[in-house]
């Protein structure tokens, strides 16, 4: 999924709506670069394996990029990418929630580093989250 972030930032945390069907718990979820409106070239891939039964509400997985976290530039689009790891979890089946509301809650960074949810309207998506903190 891609986004946009409005100030320059530090990404630390992912997280994403992504449920297990079946096989083994694990695959990766990671921060791309952009290029010409598909993922680029990969920030930062973390191996998750606690995904939530795919029939469970509201639980997400996390992807913790560390401290400082990864830099992001302002008005520059990222992508957001759940990817199946085809070596070690190749049975993995899930699935990433979709919403289709006419408002949904989105991310945003916040001056004083914290993060805050607004709204945005006709948008619908892979549910998912980018935590961080503005320099």
């Amino acid at each position: 999924m891609p986004f946009t972030p409005k100030q320059n930032s530090h990404a630390t945390m992912l997280q994403a709506a992504i449920g297990l069907f079946a096989g083994t718990n694990q695959f990766e979820l990671g921060l791309f670069t952009d290029e010409n409106g598909v993922p680029g070239t990969s920030l930062a891939t973390v191996t998750v394996t606690d995904a939530p039964p795919a029939d469970s509400c509201c639980k997400l997985v996390s992807a913790n990029l560390g401290t400082p976290g990864i830099t992001l530039t302002a008005n520059t689009q990222y992508w957001v990418v759940a990817k199946t790891d085809d070596v070690d979890a190749p049975d993995f089946e899930g699935i990433w929630a979709f919403t289709n509301f006419a408002f949904v809650a989105v991310h945003s960074f916040q001056p004083n580093g914290e993060a805050a949810w607004g709204i945005e309207q006709n948008v619908g998506g892979f549910a998912f989250a980018v935590n961080g903190t503005t320099p």
